[in-house]
């Protein structure tokens, strides 16, 4: 009994120490930096926010490290202390910080072909979230689809003149296939089809009060025009009766968005949680000259991952939305490009809507530069139309997939998934792609 207590008052006497060093304040007389090829010095100190000089806590200098390391510009980050000659006679003691990263290949060329429903689409486009080494985000991209072109720019500066803010443009032009599916049947059923033709400027915010506290603003405007131009010829047959297209509208709307908790990156694994709560409001107005229409929108996402060890994680998403649904294209959209696997893109739609997607992944190979990842998963979802209370599945599907990962590559997973449905019959049960699924 002696021993144990010895025990626990040696561990809790070194973890006192331990605690009481770290909160002891470090002079920072200088900042070194290793290793990059391609970026600028300042990218990093702004990131790290210590400057030669100053007086920090250990906890400083680490969150400022894992900054660093969020961007997932930049791999093998890496620090130390290391004490100045002479530093031991100055309270707090002197030391340089020392600080090895290695930049990532960042410029991205985005390229996609697909056919099907008699339809061809080529998107062509590039992006580097690093231009020039100095942290600026900038990309383009076009798409053709038949006869018709569509296209977008944006621009996003993160840390803009050196302050927590991050600004973000977005032009777009574009032209997309909807398709609208019977939401009672139980196989993949057509009802309606039609060409949106859409123009869209939006200009963002973000102000990140801690890592763990955000709060951003946005302003969007959105022209909406229809048509049933380049509508494959079997879907323009089951819609040439009675339904008829939406009106062309014009949507200004402002967004706010409040984030808590944050996610840490150390190379491919993630690990954490946060929570974002988006309010919406704006209003539509028919080109027609009809009376406006107001638009509201609640959208609230949960993210969370949790490392067991380097090759196994937990990673999990819910998300719920409610909308108001004054306007078609003003409901969400819900299918298997990024939301439920198994499913038809746009399969589902509704004005409410809750979801749960679940992974397990597992590197099996790690053999830089490419690590192999298997993954295991989850998918739910749950509508809440024409009066029904959400609760009741509407779909959900399991599955298994393949994750090949290129770390000295920014953001570069290859990402292939087989589902099997459990609610509804849909034949696409292979989905592929880059990035993590979420």
């Amino acid at each position: 009994m002696k021993t144990c207590t010895y025990l626990l008052a040696l561990v809790l006497g070194a973890s006192g120490a331990a605690f009481a060093d770290d909160s002891q304040p470090v002079h920072i007389e200088d900042v070194t930096i290793r290793g990059l090829s391609g970026t600028d010095q300042d990218v990093i100190l702004d990131l790290l926010d210590v400057m030669p000089g100053e007086r920090v806590s250990r906890q400083q200098i680490d969150q400022g490290v894992q900054r660093i390391k969020n961007t997932r510009l930049f791999t093998e980050v890496e620090h130390k202390l290391v004490a100045n000659a002479g530093s031991y006679d100055v309270n707090p003691p002197s030391k340089t910080l020392e600080i090895h990263a290695k930049d990532r290949w960042t410029t991205i060329p985005i390229f996609k072909f697909s056919s099907g429903g008699g339809v061809n689409q080529l998107v062509l486009g590039l992006y580097d979230p690093n231009v020039a080494g100095k942290l600026w985000e900038m990309g383009g991209q076009i798409e053709r689809l038949e006869e018709t072109n569509s296209g977008v720019i944006w621009a996003k500066k993160p840390r803009f003149l050196s302050l927590p803010l991050t600004l973000d443009l977005q032009v777009w032009s574009i032209n997309r296939l909807r398709s609208i599916y019977d939401q009672d049947a139980e196989a993949l059923t057509l009802e309606d089809g039609y060409l949106q033709e859409r123009q869209k400027i939006m200009l963002g915010g973000t102000w990140e009060f801690s890592d763990a506290l955000r709060l951003g603003v946005s302003l969007t405007q959105n022209r909406d025009g229809y048509s049933r131009d380049i509508v494959p010829e079997g879907l323009a047959l089951t819609t040439q009766t009675e339904v008829g297209l939406p009106e062309e509208i014009t949507g200004n709307l402002a967004a706010v968005t409040l984030g808590l908790g944050s996610l840490k990156y150390e190379e491919y694994l993630v690990t954490g949680a946060s929570l974002e709560y988006t309010v919406t409001g704006g209003q539509i107005q028919a080109e027609a000259g009809a009376d406006s229409e107001s638009i509201q929108q609640q959208d609230l996402t949960l993210l969370g991952a949790h490392n067991v060890d380097e090759n196994f994680s937990l990673v999990g998403r819910a998300a719920f939305g409610v909308s108001n649904g004054a306007h078609p294209e003003y409901r969400y959209y819900l299918g298997g490009l990024d939301r439920i696997r198994g499913y038809t893109d746009n399969r589902f739609r509704s004005d409410r809507y809750g979801l749960l997607n679940a992974e397990v992944r597992s590197v099996v190979w790690d053999y830089r530069p490419v690590v192999t990842q298997v993954v295991g998963f989850y998918d739910a979802l749950t509508l809440g139309d024409d009066g029904r209370k959400l609760g009741s599945l509407d779909a959900s599907s399991v599955g298994a997939g393949l994750r090949i990962i290129v770390p000295k590559i920014y953001r570069f997973v290859a990402r292939l998934d087989y589902a099997y449905t459990l609610q509804k019959d849909d034949p696409q049960s292979l989905s592929f792609g880059f990035q993590q699924f979420f």
